[in-house]
């Protein structure tokens, strides 16, 4: 269980990110906003199910492939200008972190 600060930075970006969600114009609330949303718990999720999986090898793959949905759709939210460009500079640099903590555990698992 040591791998508990990518889970709880993931909590923390989801904290922060659905109030701004909120706050996108109705049409891509439901749209790019949910998608966004829904991606960040699909990672938390994954994350999860790799805590407990003996091979995270693969969901730890998936993840990172999640992770860098999650960033592209953070940009297409700031380029439509939902977010400024002062959120997606702390958005981006939390994500980078999750890929950070991400990038060691894959390495530690195949490692194992």
């Amino acid at each position: 269980m040591d791998n508990i600060p990518i889970l709880n930075k993931v909590y923390d970006i989801l904290k922060w990110i659905i109030p701004r969600i909120e706050k996108f114009p109705r049409t891509q609330k439901f749209v790019l906003g949910d998608r966004l949303e829904n991606s960040l718990l699909d990672l938390q999720q994954m994350l999860l199910v790799a805590l407990k999986a003996d091979n995270k090898e693969r969901i730890l793959e998936l993840a990172d492939a999640k992770l860098a949905e999650i960033k592209m759709l953070a940009r297409l939210a700031t380029d439509l200008q939902y977010l400024s460009l002062g959120q997606n500079r702390y958005l981006m640099g939390e994500l980078i972190e999750c890929g950070k903590m991400l990038g060691g555990w894959r390495k530690k698992s195949m490692n194992h």
